[in-house]
């Protein structure tokens, strides 16, 4: 065991290594701060003022699963293991030069980043003004049989272009060139805006949205995971950080911090590496209720099989925290013994314990949840945590299970709340922090 330890650790190092060497194409920035904007916010071009609670509430719950889908990747559904479904936080940036200002997602299980370019073949109806490849100066194709191609396992069809296609589970899809272009952002801290030169990008020029989805869309993904190709690793960051603000909180948007300005403070919990799965994995070994430590099935949180079986990941992109079912099922027996409210069902139909109580009490009258990682870290969910209003006067545990046929777990959005989350891939752990995120 410890010489398999040794080499995914040896492992996990090459490859960080191997992409900073590969594409440092902005080593005179050493970091900077940005805000995030989450798709139901007064502040996001998503924002449906028309939409309920409830209705915001149903929706996170299904692209949850839905999400949680997408990293199952089934022998029999290779080519599809991931899901677009318009992401959870938004990031404003520039493209191209002159830049041109807009939106794209911003998510860490994601490893590539790809933008609508016109003129397209397909464009699905996108917020704000269509990025023009032919107007910008700093545009340029990237050519096949190259390291750039070939790290974004690029296709050449009878030309020296190279060509992608990621296609998502939801039926959406990108199709286009494989590209460099100046990204732009602006410090939220100091004002300044800075380029980012020669980014790796698709450039789609056949795009098609979720299907049923009728307003206009983000005009592309920036992704933030191990994946070579990824944000975080083409500007050569070992570390940056997020802190999202509470759902109830409609004036404020969550700051997020890249290179030398992210702040590594509070409980540290190791990554784990699983090869060929690039997202941030992390070392659970154990869940209490209060007091009570929660009967888990072995190997439920050690490894990923190769159908994507397995594991413990934390991502922005889901909203409520997905649990190996029959350790769900242990979580929700244990808070119900221990609650000093009795139980009502979900009007919504959303959950599976929820209370007749206000948001404010809920934490007093319900047992804290904690994960508990290896080295000795806990990350105590309670409050808005671990519950939410459901949209009719009844607060719900936040947790929904893994499907049988996707036994695997995920640490959602809303548990982040409030919750300063670092990331430092060079020594390969997370901080959590808990905090008031708009004093940051």
């Amino acid at each position: 065991m410890a010489t398999s330890m040794t080499l995914l650790f040896a492992l996990f190092l090459s490859i960080i290594s191997s992409s900073s060497s590969l594409f440092s194409h902005n080593n005179s920035l050493s970091g900077f701060r940005t805000s995030i904007i989450h798709r139901d916010s007064p502040q996001s071009p998503l924002y449906n003022p028309n939409s309920t609670v409830s209705d915001r509430i149903k929706a996170a719950k299904m692209r949850s699963l839905a999400r949680h889908r997408r990293y199952f990747n089934s022998p029999d559904d290779l080519t599809a293991p991931v899901m677009y479904g318009r992401g959870e936080y938004l990031i404003q940036l520039s493209i191209g030069t002159p830049p041109i200002e807009n939106y794209a997602i911003v998510d860490t299980g994601s490893d590539i980043i790809w933008l609508q370019c016109f003129p397209c073949e397909y464009c699905y109806p996108q917020m704000g003004p269509f990025y023009v490849s032919t107007q910008s100066s700093s545009y340029e194709r990237i050519k096949c049989n190259t390291t750039e191609c070939n790290a974004a396992i690029g296709a050449c069809y009878g030309g020296d272009k190279c060509r992608y296609e990621v296609a998502y589970q939801d039926d959406a899809y990108t199709r286009g060139y494989i590209s460099y272009e100046t990204l732009t952002f602006r410090d939220t801290k100091n004002g300044e805006s800075f380029p980012l030169y020669k980014i790796i990008f698709g450039c789609g020029v056949d795009n098609r949205d979720t299907p049923g989805v009728h307003e206009p869309g983000p005009p592309g993904l920036i992704g933030l995971n191990l994946g070579q190709l990824s944000f975080i690793r083409q500007i050569s960051f070992d570390h940056f950080a997020h802190c999202f603000i509470p759902d109830d909180n409609k004036e404020a948007t969550s700051p997020m911090t890249f290179g030398l300005s992210a702040i590594f403070e509070g409980a540290r919990a190791p990554m784990k590496y699983f090869p060929g799965h690039d997202e941030y994995y992390l070392n659970l070994v154990g869940i209490s209720v209060g007091d009570t430590s929660i009967q888990i099935p072995p190997g439920a949180f050690d490894d990923v099989k190769e159908d994507g079986q397995g594991g413990f990941m934390i991502d922005s992109g889901t909203t409520f925290t997905i649990i190996h079912s029959v350790v769900y099922k242990n979580i929700l027996t244990e808070v119900s013994k221990q609650a000093f409210y009795d139980s009502v069902p979900d009007t919504t139909h959303a959950f599976d314990l929820c209370y007749d109580v206000k948001m404010s009490d809920i934490e007093f009258g319900t047992p804290d949840i904690k994960l508990h990682f290896f080295g000795g870290t806990d990350l105590v969910l309670k409050g808005i945590n671990a519950w939410v209003d459901n949209g009719y006067g009844l607060v719900c545990l936040a947790m929904l299970s893994a499907d049988k046929e996707y036994e695997y777990s995920i640490l959602g959005n809303h548990q982040q709340q409030d919750i300063h989350v670092g990331y430092n891939l060079k020594e390969r752990y997370l901080t959590f922090k808990p905090m008031d995120c708009t004093e940051l």
